[in-house]
């Protein structure tokens, strides 16, 4: 018998006095471990709150012990469980009063949202994230009245961090801060199809990158950063699976993702509630129907009516448009139908006398010629026929990357006279000792083109320019010295792409393909937002000063063709020397958004078993990641 006393005696002693697990204030986890027990196996006591659980700490103060939670009341149901939330929070603001209780594949539909429940269960931290598991799950027999608690509110930008923190669990109605005409809007979407998710933030039309207006800047990027992180959320789909299908947006039927319904960069989300939690390193919030969520979906932009000139001319990223499936772009033949099925009916679309583009295979001309008779087959009746500019030159390759830019051109209104490419051994010494790496254009930047047009109507000549810099990522790990992600915002290799741009203002004074004329319009995928030193550099009296086709510093809204990391920016850039607008004037220019605000399960791709029938032939929309740019040119002064 004394044996059993003191075994009894030892228990009560671990039950009411041993130290608690995790974060939190000392006082508060010894309180609250008088409240609970540190084994599974053992029946808890005493009620205590959410808030007792959450504690006001990153972790629960009662981590990997048991707890008994009473008088709270369901907010949310949830695929494996549900969320709690005290009704009246006895704690300051810095203590959750919400939680979420797992309960696996425990039916949950004898339970109502606004149930007081009585809850025992094991307190944890799942990824970050902290939750009960549930042992014993009851409504509270004392009070059985259904009492819905309302949606606290949460605006974004968060003061700090700490405020997601303290409003873990909790029924939250997401808002814009302030008065100042933001707005609740999508802002990334490129794990949808995957995963689900979609990224809301506070903007007020889109989140923009911090070097499209600001030059690179430590300091002032990392403002930049951080206030991203606290403007966002994501709407999650409450569906544990990859590739769901079919796709529905926060998993809620009413919202199925096809091509005649979805949602696009900018759209405004109108009405946000739902439980807040924390998974995969982001702070999600799960709306469970139209009620919780709702947003007022945008048309999609028709072709850009530019004024009349005596030259369209368009650019356009491919996405990696290749026939011999080696790992880009379309993987075997089925996607590659798709693929140029979209590419062709787009660029026919655009209707432009030239056309100049990026990302095509570097491969020989069969790449080129099959987007050029696909092209074709889009003017049934003649109307335009098209050429390759390296197919007519007999340019087999463009440099040694494997991609390539080229030029497309209607035969019926122009000729070429002559080409040029740029490569190192004609960029000067004085540039190339410049380069962190000693090179710019071999295997760094693409290399590039310029083609000197005749129209066959007027014998007017012009030069047309085709560019493709190095991008922002070390994906090869070779990006050293100022090459290297200074943390500014520039990314990796700004120098070598700002040296691109000196390089070919350098080449273009030497009248490259033979033919001088001051006739000249430079585009190209530069891989640099706008205020980044390789855009800078075209305004730069060194080589001659440029100006900028899109005139892209002085236009509001801020114009964008490309989304990164759930903000909007320019990599893509037309410039015209300042001395040729004695001979020529942009009659209108344009960026046809119908690629970075669309959601990628619009493209051509298969992978992942993605729902095939979402994709749309008949429609040009997210046939690349980046939005095409559109010029339209007069050859008279500019005034």
């Amino acid at each position: 018998l004394l044996g059993i006393v003191c075994v009894m005696l030892g228990s009560l002693y671990s039950k009411y006095f041993s130290s608690a697990s995790g974060g939190g204030d000392d006082e508060e986890a010894t309180t609250a471990q008088s409240m609970i027990t540190n084994s599974p196996s053992l029946t808890p006591i005493v009620c205590i709150s959410v808030q007792d659980v959450q504690g006001n700490n990153t972790e629960s103060p009662l981590k990997n012990h048991v707890v008994k939670v009473c008088g709270a009341r369901i907010t949310s149901k949830v695929r494996n469980g549900f969320y709690l939330q005290d009704p009246t929070p006895e704690k300051d603001a810095s203590y959750s009063s919400g939680v979420f209780v797992y309960t696996g594949s425990m039916d949950l539909s004898s339970y109502a949202i606004g149930n007081m429940m009585i809850v025992e269960g094991e307190a944890s931290e799942y990824y970050g994230n902290t939750q009960i598991s549930s042992y014993s799950v009851m409504i509270d027999p004392s009070n059985t009245d259904i009492i819905l608690i309302p949606a606290t509110t949460l605006e974004l930008p968060v003061a700090d961090m700490s405020v997601f923190e303290s409003h873990e669990g909790m029924y939250v109605n997401v808002v814009a801060a302030g008065g100042d005409g933001d707005n609740i809007i999508f802002s990334e979407y490129y794990n949808f199809d995957r995963y689900g998710d979609a990224v809301v933030c506070k903007a007020r039309n889109r989140l923009f990158q911090f070097t499209e207006r600001n030059v690179p800047d430590i300091d002032g990027y990392s403002a930049h950063v951080d206030e991203v992180e606290r403007s966002c959320v994501v709407i999650d789909d409450n569906n544990g699976s990859q590739n769901p299908d079919p796709a529905l947006l926060g998993g809620i039927a009413a919202y199925q993702i096809k091509d005649s319904f979805t949602f696009r960069g900018g759209d405004v989300v109108t009405n946000l509630k739902g439980p807040l939690f924390f998974s995969y390193d982001r702070w999600r919030v799960q709306p469970m129907s139209t009620d919780e969520l709702s947003f007022a979906p945008s048309a999609r932009p028709s072709l850009p009516d530019l004024a009349e000139g005596d030259l369209k001319l368009a650019f356009a990223n491919l996405l990696n448009y290749f026939t011999n499936y080696d790992g880009r772009g379309a993987d075997n033949d089925e996607e590659f139908l798709r693929q140029s099925s979209k590419t062709s009916l787009a660029l026919s679309m655009m209707d432009a006398d030239i056309v100049a583009v990026c990302e095509l295979e570097n491969a020989g001309a069969t790449a080129a010629d099959d987007l050029v008779e696909k092209l074709n087959s889009r003017f049934s009746g003649g109307e335009r026929v098209y050429s390759a500019a390296t197919s007519d030159q007999g340019i087999s390759m463009v440099g040694d990357d494997v991609i390539r830019v080229d030029v497309l051109f209607d035969t019926l209104k122009y000729e070429v006279l002559s080409s040029a490419m740029l490569t190192d051994d004609l960029v000067s010494q004085a540039l190339l000792d410049e380069s962190p790496s000693g090179t710019i254009f071999n295997g760094k930047s693409r290399v590039p083109l310029a083609v000197t047009f005749q129209d066959i109507d007027t014998n007017r000549e012009f030069t047309v320019v085709v560019t493709h810099f190095k991008s922002k990522g070390d994906f090869s790990g070779d990006a050293s010295g100022a090459d290297e992600d200074q943390g500014d915002g520039a990314a990796h290799y700004n120098p070598t792409r700002e040296l691109s741009t000196l390089a070919v203002k350098e080449w273009l004074e030497s009248s490259p393909t033979g033919i001088s004329t001051n006739k000249v319009i430079v585009v190209g995928d530069m891989n640099a937002y706008s205020s980044e030193e390789p855009i800078e550099a075209w305004y730069s009296t060194q080589f001659g000063q440029y100006y900028d086709a899109l005139n892209k510093q002085a236009t509001e809204p801020w114009l964008y063709s490309y989304l990164f990391d759930g903000q909007f920016g320019s990599l893509d850039h037309a410039f015209v020397p300042v001395s040729s607008l004695e001979e020529m004037s942009i009659a209108d220019a344009a960026i046809w958004n119908i690629n970075s605000d669309e959601l990628d399960i619009h493209d051509y791709n298969t992978d992942y078993g993605r729902n095939k029938d979402i994709f749309n032939a008949d429609e040009p929309y997210r046939f690349s990641d980046h939005d095409p740019i559109l010029l339209s040119i007069k050859f008279e002064p500019t005034s």
